[in-house]
């Protein structure tokens, strides 16, 4: 591979009119190249698509640029729709509401390389709405990003959307992601666990937005009013149980595929173990929610 391959950094945006300039010109601003750049609106009704269009008009930069206007809202199908389009050996994730620092494509591959790892992460700084800081997205490193961690822990600092970069071989290897769960984030990292491993780069390489229209699941909960807040709380519970599901398929579809699994029997004993325990929580927080009315039963 050359020094420098070709690398995508695609920015997924929707219904962010307040800060979709600012990420798009971020996306246009990085110091890597060659570098394609790919914007997908997934199908915008309030101008953030119009307010793409017009940064872009006025760039005349090197790197290749693709902008994509969705006919239809895909939601947690977006990515998948757009792994087609990703024609870079590496790609790196933005989002619309989030800004990422010049050197943090360069970044991100001089660690995918260094490492030779399937997946890179990048730390955040954490900003409102207005762009003040409340500090960073982690703030102590934790080292341990072993499979097996991974499997007893349900998460690690790579399964941090906002800021992961992955190569190409997590989707040529595993094919697009299981349609229905919330799940770029844990299972892209828990896919390079399974692959070649993940790094997590402690310096923060983005700004990373948080306000009350951001799509997290975190942020969604922070900001609701009961009963919404239970339901999305109960959503999320039912989320954990799915994607415990798909890690179980990812690695009998890997070892199927000729894959080998260190630690097999034990990844998949406290990936079972957790199922069963998220599984109960889940129905004392439903068997909740019927008690007090909330929700369909």
């Amino acid at each position: 591979m050359p020094s420098n391959p070709l690398v995508t950094f695609f920015v997924v945006a929707y219904q962010q009119p307040r800060y979709i300039e600012a990420a798009v010109r971020s996306a246009l601003d990085q110091d890597y190249s060659p570098l394609h750049v790919l914007i997908s609106d997934d199908g915008s009704t309030d101008g953030t698509a119009d307010i793409i269009r017009d940064v872009l008009a006025e760039y005349h930069g090197p790197h290749e640029v693709e902008f994509i206007v969705q006919p239809h809202n895909h939601w947690v199908d977006h990515v998948n729709v757009l792994v087609p389009k990703m024609t870079g050996e590496f790609i790196v994730m933005g989002h619309g509401d989030d800004i990422s620092y010049p050197h943090r494509t360069r970044t991100m591959v001089e660690a995918w390389q260094r490492y030779g790892v399937s997946v890179v992460t990048a730390n955040a700084r954490v900003i409102d709405a207005q762009g003040e800081s409340s500090g960073f997205w982690v703030n102590t490193p934790n080292h341990d990003l072993s499979l097996p961690f991974f499997c007893r822990a349900m998460a690690l600092q790579t399964c941090f959307g906002a800021g992961m970069g992955w190569s190409r071989e997590v989707f040529d290897r595993f094919g697009p992601l299981k349609p229905g769960p919330r799940q770029v984030d844990i299972m892209l990292a828990f896919r390079g666990a399974l692959l070649h491993g993940n790094h997590f780069i402690f310096e923060p390489l983005l700004d990373y937005r948080r306000h009350g229209e951001n799509m997290s699941i975190d942020s969604m909960i922070e900001h609701a009013a009961e009963p919404e807040r239970s339901l999305i709380m109960e959503r999320h519970a039912g989320n954990i149980v799915a994607n415990l599901c798909a890690m179980l398929e990812a690695i009998g579809d890997f070892e199927t595929g000729g894959g080998t699994v260190p630690d097999a029997g034990v990844c998949k004993l406290s990936l079972i173990q957790n199922l069963f325990e998220q599984a109960r929580q889940w129905t004392r927080m439903r068997q909740d929610m019927a008690k007090r009315g909330i929700g369909i039963y």
